[in-house]
């Protein structure tokens, strides 16, 4: 089970990561476990920015995209150390190698836990308090909460059109050698994205087009304006009732440009639009734009930080309001473009490599051409590139996933009517008839309705600085719980020691329930949906066991201690114990290295003590090895076992801590031992001890090598077997086999010795953990 499933982790959820690590850190939090979903190609990086060409570039000021809250110039300061430079508006590749930098910086810190799964998730289920996630490799997870940063799936502007020879959607469709004028649908900073790779391409010239007509602005270098009218301050002054704030704020905004109809840009730019002297309309706003005088572009700028408490507080009447009057003018004069850009696209005016028109019908194919007539006339040609920059409508939209969510009910039937999906704007969660789905968030382009600035990085980093928050605080809840779950163990323990005092005989039922039912069925559950991570581990346990076995024959006559050597008592205190103090990794390992130590410590056990070799039937007909393979035959059915069965898997978890640790509390109550004997026991268990510890290390800098994530992720857990005693079913191996019971003594002395050791060991990873 892992705290938090991030899928698609672009730069926003590098942002999220980053800021989780920050809280964890502060505050000295054991490592939440994170489990990260993306497609390889863009891994942590996203398409926007990992699927953009060399050309493309970031719109945004390079002082303003740090993916971290703690260090807000950390970009600039990369961009000086990597490229000798400080660019305003960088590339967009240069911009993903930075992401992936840090998301390489946050795996190596190694403060989180994460776990990578290189695809695309298709499927999210929600059951009870959690969630269950299967992407389109077969993997299959649970989380308790889940963050979507997908950002806005590319959606069907012109479903009528795929197929049609000449149309593109994707720059890689674009042939350098076509010389025919291309029709670019659009005129946001895809559509000039668009232009710009056709022009460095060398290809003819291109006309864009949109149901507006407008043309992109420049981003200004620096904001001397400082709006009169529209201020924060003013707007709360002037709102009383939340029904006042559209009102309110378009009349201050009016207000506003009132004050600057004869200094401003807006009138004389439009004008200048109106009549088609576009290469005026770029040459008035670069001049303004060197002189930093574009007060009017400075007053929306300055909205930037309040904007979308503005939006929040709007009625869904009122945000359409605004979409239908303003929403262009905002689009188009807000997040305006470089001057680098800018000026390329106004030398490409002036040499009419590039124009401008406003549509007046929708683009038709006919005559094996395409055909759109706008204001200035009827355009045609064989090339059609949409580059609208996809339909915030979800049900549009091209994404497995949403189309999940939809059949789940985990995201609402109908979209948002001012686009994307439905959430909380205050906590970030998805909602549905009114209701939030707990645990289930989004951050990005999909919350545009409900909080306007979602294209926007700057944005995405405030609101994961607040969702890292809130993930923090339910980190720091599970922490202080995980104290007492850490003794409970010891506590069950007590009392199997407190009923082994008693007249009542309780051994022989629980052990029995425990080895013939409550061990295979958490050997099945785990095989059937974490086999791709214990397969190795069985293999490696059994190894190490023969190997050590082998060792044993030459060093020590006796089987009988040659078995309590090398067959640990994993599965009735390890298990327990390692599961409640390291989690779902250490379970995972404990559980695998439980199936390989059973397997050769019955079989080769029996062989050792009775002198024969044991038969193949009997190995196949005991326990583990049963729910091994009942495991394996239950791979293809992952996700229902996880979906109809991990309630019972809950149940039979802690049933195998309680009656694990408690059948050792009952046999330690029932045998006596001197101090001479633990003397004898402590030279042992030191011996045991180092021999597994030279094991580990060695074991781990295989998996270094290897490049196994759960063993060098998990060095504690598995340093742990290095304080385990000798497995219990010895002391049953013996006496059916000898008839005799010389391990009862180094049993039940180890199983104390192992105890003290691994409750020191215990205070001490807890130590660490607060320090």
């Amino acid at each position: 089970m892992f705290d938090i499933v991030i899928i698609e982790p672009g730069a926003t959820g590098v942002s999220l990561l980053s800021q989780i690590q920050d809280e964890v850190y502060s505050l000295r939090f054991k490592k939440p476990e994170i489990a990260v979903f993306n497609p390889l190609c863009t891994f942590a990086s996203g398409n926007a920015f990992g699927d953009a060409h060399n050309i493309d570039k970031v719109n945004t000021p390079s002082s303003m995209v740090s993916v971290s809250a703690m260090e807000p110039g950390r970009f600039e300061h990369w961009l000086r150390a990597t490229c000798g430079c400080q660019e305003r508006w960088p590339s967009r590749l240069l911009y993903s190698e930075f992401i992936h930098q840090t998301y390489k910086d946050i795996n190596e810190n190694e403060i989180l836990q994460i776990t990578e799964f290189p695809g695309s998730v298709i499927s999210v289920i929600r059951k009870n308090e959690f969630f269950i996630i299967t992407d389109d490799n077969g993997n299959t997870v649970s989380a308790h909460k889940v963050v979507m940063c997908i950002g806005s799936p590319p959606a069907d502007s012109f479903p009528e059109f795929n197929g049609t020879p000449g149309f593109i959607n994707h720059y890689s469709q674009y042939l350098p050698s076509v010389n025919d004028e291309i029709i670019i649908a659009g005129n946001s900073l895809t559509a000039i994205d668009a232009f710009r790779y056709i022009h460095h391409k060398g290809g003819s010239s291109a006309h864009l087009c949109s149901r507006n007509g407008f043309i992109p602005t420049y981003l200004t270098r620096e904001e001397n304006y400082t709006p009169v009218c529209l201020s924060w301050k003013n707007i709360l002054s002037a709102i009383q009732y939340p029904e006042d704030t559209f009102d309110v704020f378009i009349r201050l905004l009016h207000k506003e440009l009132c004050l600057l109809r004869n200094n401003g840009e807006f009138k004389i730019a439009i004008s200048l639009l109106k009549k088609g002297n576009h290469t005026e309309y770029f040459y008035f706003l670069l001049e303004r734009a060197k002189k930093g005088n574009l007060p009017c572009q400075d007053t929306l700028v300055s909205t930037r930080p309040y904007m979308h408490k503005i939006w929040s507080v709007m009625t869904i009447k009122q945000k359409q309001n605004f979409l239908t009057k303003y929403g262009v003018l905002w689009a188009t004069w807000r997040p305006s473009v470089p001057y680098e850009v800018f000026y390329e696209l106004s030398q490409a005016s002036v040499n009419e490599k590039l124009k401008f028109h406003q549509i007046q019908t929708p683009p038709v194919y006919q005559d094996q051409k395409f055909s759109i007539r706008t204001s200035s006339g009827t355009l045609k040609s064989n090339y059609f590139w949409d580059a609208t920059g996809g339909n915030y409508n979800i049900k549009k939209m091209r994404n497995t996933l949403l189309e999940n969510l939809l059949i789940n009910k985990l995201i609402e039937n109908h979209p948002h009517p001012c686009g994307g999906i439905n959430i909380d704007p205050l906590i970030l969660q998805c909602k549905v008839n009114g209701n939030n789905i707990h645990g289930l968030y989004n951050i990005g382009p999909l919350s545009k309705g409900c909080l306007f600035s979602t294209n926007a990085l700057w944005f995405n980093v405030q609101c994961c600085e607040h969702l890292g928050q809130t993930v923090g605080i339910r980190i720091r809840k599970k922490c202080q719980g995980d104290h007492m779950i850490i003794l409970l163990p010891f506590v069950y323990l007590c009392i199997g020691w407190i009923l082994g005092k008693t007249s009542w005989d309780l051994k022989s039922s629980v052990s029995l329930l425990l080895t013939k039912i409550i061990i295979p069925v958490v050997i099945t559950f785990n095989i059937s949906t974490q086999f791709s991570d214990m397969g190795g581990i069985i293999s490696a346990t059994a190894l190490i066991m023969l190997i050590m076995i082998a060792i044993g024959k030459y060093t020590n006559q006796d089987p009988v201690m040659t078995l309590c050597f090398v067959y640990l008592n994993i599965g009735w205190l390890g298990l327990p114990v390692a599961s409640a103090l390291f989690g779902n990794d250490a379970a995972i390992i404990f559980i695998a290295a439980y199936v390989g130590s059973s397997i050769i410590g019955n079989s080769a056990g029996a062989g050792m003590l009775s002198g024969n070799k044991s038969s193949l039937i009997k190995i196949l007909k005991t326990p583990p090895v049963m729910a091994l393979i009942i495991g394996i035959l239950l791979i293809p059915l992952r996700q229902q076992i996880v979906l109809w069965f991990d309630y019972f898997y809950d149940l039979a978890k802690f049933l195998l801590n309680f009656l694990g640790m408690g059948i050792l509390g009952l046999w330690l109550a029932k045998i006596k031992f001197s101090a001479r004997d633990f003397r004898l026991e402590i030279l042992f268990f030191i011996k045991r001890a180092f021999v597994i510890s030279l094991i580990i290390t060695l074991l781990l800098f295989i998996a270094h090598l290897w490049h196994q994530p759960l063993l060098t992720d998990n060095p504690a857990t598995l340093y742990l077997f290095c304080f385990l005693p000798p497995a219990a079913n010895i002391i049953v191996l013996e006496t059916h086999y000898l008839g005799t019971g010389r391990s009862a003594r180094t049993i039940s002395c180890g199983t104390c010795i192992s105890i003290i050791v691994i409750s020191v060991y215990s205070i001490f990873i807890l130590g660490l953990r607060n320090f």
